[in-house]
């Protein structure tokens, strides 16, 4: 199975997701259920309804390889839409409303108490790796998009015709280097070497600049919340 039929596989999932949201309740300010039909199709409509729907086409469907290169450049814009699936992690608090409830359902149960620098500790874990993970899928969907210049870090790299787990774990170490300040001392996979100022030349130094700032702001991040971490452990031997 190769790469398109996995992409039109998931954007028909996500179809059907937006189907299902007109038929799924919602929590009103009160935090309470709110199952009135006309009311829930409201309030999807005038919220995620657009950019899901926009992040949900298979545009994938519509790539038959020919109509000439107007056409080919059109198509590439159009997948650019994909990007909109990015607006979807803001739905993260969500997951953050189920791990309290499944850790209260826990602690209850085990009869035992985690404790909250554990859980800090482990949300910040959760999160590097989700950013790892979105910043991995970017750079190499930007690369697809233009149909892999000469000059990307994927065909620098030869890794066109390889196998998918071969690209993801390059993908990852990729964006692992740039997250600690790599992206342009190691060639070909953490590095562009431009021969000429292209158009993809300019694009891939943006997105690796991009990242290495990306990379520096959550450096400081997890100092800071190491550090809250600690000194609140501190504390709480302190009381103890």
């Amino acid at each position: 199975m190769n790469m398109r039929v996995i992409n039109i596989v998931v954007d028909f999932i996500f179809l059907a997701d937006v189907f299902k949201h007109f038929n799924t309740g919602y929590l009103d300010e009160m935090d309470f259920a709110v199952m009135d039909r006309v009311k829930v199709v409201k309030h999807y409509g005038t919220g995620w309804f657009l950019p899901d729907l926009v992040s949900s086409v298979p545009f994938d469907l519509f790539d038959s390889g020919g109509g000439g290169a107007k056409a080919s450049k059109v198509l590439k814009l159009m997948r650019l839409s994909r990007l909109s699936k990015l607006l979807r992690l803001m739905r993260f608090s969500r997951m953050a409303d189920t791990f309290v409830y499944m850790r209260a359902a826990f602690e209850d149960f085990f009869s035992v108490t985690i404790p909250d620098g554990a859980i800090s500790l482990a949300w910040l874990v959760l999160g590097f790796s989700f950013l790892v993970h979105w910043v991995a899928c970017i750079n190499f969907m930007i690369c697809r998009v233009y149909d892999f210049p000469e000059d990307s870090w994927v065909a620098q790299a030869e890794l066109v015709d390889l196998d998918m787990g071969t690209k993801y774990s390059w993908c990852v170490f990729k964006a692992l280097s740039q997250l600690i300040g790599l992206g342009f001392t190691t060639p070909p996979v953490v590095n562009t070497q431009c021969e000429s100022v292209t158009e993809w030349c300019a694009i891939e130094h943006w997105v690796t600049l991009s990242c290495l700032y990306i990379g520096y702001l959550l450096y400081a991040m997890i100092i800071s919340n190491i550090s809250f971490i600690v000194v609140n452990m501190n504390k709480g031997r302190t009381n103890l």
